[in-house]
Formats: C-alpha cells, sequence, structure tokens
C-alpha cells in the first residue's frame, strides 16, 4: 500500500523532506468578512489625500528609501543618500 494511502503525506517539515501523518498547516481564517469600521482611520486617510509634498519632503522620503534599503556592509550613508536624492528630479522645476 501506498504512503499517501494510509494517510501519510509528503512534506517540509523544518528542514528535512519526509513523509509524516501529523498536519503542520497553519489554520486559515475565512475573508469573506467586511473590516470593521475604523472612522479615524477614515479620517486619517481623507486628510492624507489633501497633504501636497514639497520637492524636499520628496527628497528627504528617497534618501530615507535608499538608506533604509541599502545592502548591509554597503558604503551607503545617510549623506550619501541625501546627496544622490537632490540629484534626482521627478516634477518639473516650476520657475515664476
Amino acid at each position: 500500500m501506498p504512503l499517501a494511502d494510509a494517510g501519510f503525506t509528503w512534506g517540509l517539515y523544518g528542514t528535512r523532506m519526509h513523509w509524516s501523518t501529523e498536519n503542520h498547516m497553519a489554520e486559515r481564517k475565512t475573508a469573506l468578512k467586511r473590516a470593521p469600521k475604523r472612522p479615524e482611520l477614515e479620517a486619517l486617510l481623507d486628510r492624507a489625500k489633501t497633504v501636497v509634498l514639497t520637492d524636499k519632503d520628496l527628497e528627504e522620503q528617497r534618501a530615507s528609501f535608499v538608506y533604509g534599503n541599502a545592502p548591509k556592509g554597503s558604503r551607503i550613508t545617510k549623506e550619501s543618500a541625501l546627496r544622490s536624492a537632490k540629484q534626482i528630479r521627478i516634477t518639473p522645476k516650476v520657475t515664476a
């Protein structure tokens, strides 16, 4: 009789593949329910939609993103990330 027919399953448990009769699958929760109302969050989201970012804000966000995602041991510093972010322009420069 094959092991699968005897109630065994083949899977990765820890670091090894083997046959087992144990169920190691996580219980899944249904996602068919509507999310509860969160008026405070809705108010914050509505407020955030009206915020206008300046070029300086965008530069700081870009530098933070670059520095935060730099690989460990890289030579990227906060200062070098900020210098690089200042050289990138996404929005057209407005001359008045």
